[in-house]
């Protein structure tokens, strides 16, 4: 039993298996990538734990020691290790070991674990002790090592959470600890389950390495019911795809079935996630094993809480409330700390006057960006606009107000006119006086296949000073392009557009719907898309983030 973000789900029984040198008993993986140069090796006997087979190991060649050292097994698998010291010494200097004896002060490696994260089906913990304080790498790959993830804090007792693996895989595992004395490695195995059948796998329908932005993409998905229905078949689901557009990290966001899809995503620079809330679900932060790390207050009733949930620079967390007034319904920006005391908040409706008559959803907040240093916080309507706001008075200092936004135009003129973004998701507010919109393109509550509506991504320049926003990108626009980008693209609801490190865009283009596929693109300023994946029918995203680097993995060279 796999206990996820506190569900219960039978997946898989991972198989985990770390053979020493020279192993060839039935059963056992063959041994990988031999160790340094006049390296010592050392014999094992795997121990038995939950059911697991215990055998005796000896490893012969140059250097052994005979001594054995037990590893347990873990899920009924077996596992053993074949740990070595000595051969390379850091620093640019050199040094060796001959026969039995190791080189002194290296870390002389033992115990080695691999044992499945509990979390997810395509994650591992690697776990070893040195009688040497050493830094702990582990490198892996399929057939080959080609990732690496790395610590540098010295220590004697490693563990090192693995991700960025494939389903259904089987993998080499090394684990490395190096000190200013040299090194010790040992190797195994790990075969990887299968994923839970709510991870959708996309069709990667566009890939040019050399103009897309390298890493990976981590987005939110709502698993449809099969009918083309605003309903789902699972909670929320939390994905990373790698350039290939192939599932290598996954989290279940809670326990109640998603029924809005608005779920934002966030990796945090401490290489946490920050999810947002859903119906029934609190906001969280999840490390990359998916343990919660803080959760945030309950979300129900007719003051929920939705589409945005973020970490501050400060350590607090942001979220967007609803908040209503008559028949009215408005938003707010509420700061929380990590024991979920209110440290801030604002509320558009008590900084306004509403025009008569106005009544329904009127603003519909879907994102929220403070600039702590600044003092300065933003906040986006979709049907209103953008506010900007001190976080210090509350003031309100400008208002950016789409075609939507009717008797509150807002305090920009556009250029030219025909510019103006009608309803919009996620702006994002550049260094450079730029903002970049995901414009929806008008409002809907399905799909419409009359053409009268087209999503689309819009830049402005802003000049504060005459509040003038100045169209400075667009796309489509006038790019030749597919069809699918011109007459296709609509969002109904949802949506994202992000800058990326190479100067290009990443889109999500949202839908969920029976007919039409959602995806997940990259275009550049000379308007080519560059990389895409497209969901199954029926799945659909709020928001993407390229992730460059990848958390954690890095690639050997």
């Amino acid at each position: 039993m796999v206990a996820v973000m506190g569900t219960t789900r039978t997946w898989w029984c991972a198989v985990v298996v770390v053979c020493a040198q020279g192993c060839a008993s039935e059963g056992d993986a063959p041994s990988q990538t031999q160790a340094a140069s006049a390296a010592t090796t050392t014999g094992v006997s795997a121990g038995s734990v939950g059911g697991g087979t215990t055998s005796s190991l000896s490893s012969g060649g140059p250097g052994s020691t005979g001594a054995a050292q037990t590893a347990a097994t873990t899920g009924g698998g077996t596992t053993t290790s074949s740990p070595t010291t000595g051969g390379n010494s850091v620093g640019g200097g050199s040094s060796s070991s001959t026969g039995d004896v190791p080189v002194s002060g290296a870390p002389v490696m033992s115990n080695l674990t691999i044992e499945p994260n509990p979390n997810s089906t395509i994650s591992a913990y690697v776990s070893w002790t040195t009688d040497e304080p050493g830094n702990s790498e582990v490198q892996f790959g399929i057939g080959e090592v080609e990732f690496r993830i790395v610590s540098e804090a010295l220590v004697t007792d490693h563990r090192v959470l693995v991700i960025g693996m494939y389903a259904d895989s089987d993998y080499v595992v090394k684990a490395l600890s190096t000190n200013a004395q040299g090194s010790g490695s040992a190797e195994g195995s790990f075969s990887t389950g299968s994923l839970p059948s709510e991870i959708p796998l996309p069709t990667l329908s566009v890939n040019e390495p050399s103009a897309s932005q390298s890493g990976w993409t981590l987005t939110n998905h709502m698993v449809g019911t099969g009918s083309g229905s605003f309903g789902s078949i699972s909670p929320p689901v939390i994905v990373m795809y790698d350039e290939l557009g192939v599932p290598v990290w996954y989290a279940i966001h809670g326990d109640t079935n998603d029924s809005r899809g608005d779920i934002s995503v966030q990796l945090t620079p401490e290489n946490t996630i920050v999810v947002g809330p859903g119906v029934g679900e609190a906001p969280r932060e999840i490390d990359l094993a998916g343990n919660i790390l803080w959760e945030g207050p309950t979300n129900a009733g007719g003051v929920a809480m939705s589409h945005h949930a973020g970490k501050l620079t400060n350590g607090n967390f942001v979220v967007i409330r609803d908040t209503s007034s008559g028949q009215l319904k408005g938003a707010s920006v509420e700061e929380y700390d990590q024991n979920n005391q209110l440290s801030w908040s604002w509320n558009l409706l008590e900084h306004t006057t509403p025009p008569g008559g106005a009544s329904g959803d009127w603003c519909h907040g879907n994102s929220v960006t403070v600039d702590l240093e600044a003092d300065i916080v933003y906040l986006n309507c979709r049907f209103l606009g953008l506010y900007k706001l001190s976080r210090s008075s509350g003031e309100i200092l400008w208002h950016m107000g789409g075609t939507y936004a009717g008797d509150v135009p807002g305090d920009f003129t556009y250029s030219p006119a025909a510019s103006q973004f009608s309803d919009a998701h996620d702006p994002e507010i550049g260094a450079d006086g730029t903002i970049l919109f995901y414009d929806n393109g008008g409002y809907t509550g399905a799909l419409d296949n009359s053409g009268n509506f087209h999503s689309r991504v819009l830049e402005y320049a802003i000049d504060e000073t005459t509040h003038t926003a100045t169209l400075v990108w667009e796309f489509p626009g006038s790019f030749p392009v597919d069809s699918w980008y011109t007459d296709t693209w609509y969002s109904p609801y949802w949506g994202d557009a992000n800058r990326l490190e190479n100067g290009n865009v990443l889109v999500t283009a949202s839908v969920k719907n029976g007919e039409v596929a959602n995806r997940i693109f990259e275009v550049t300023r000379a308007g080519e898309v560059v990389w895409e994946i497209i969901s199954p029918i029926d799945v659909g995203s709020y928001r993407a983030q390229r992730l460059s680097p990848p958390p954690l993995v890095q690639r050997i060279q």
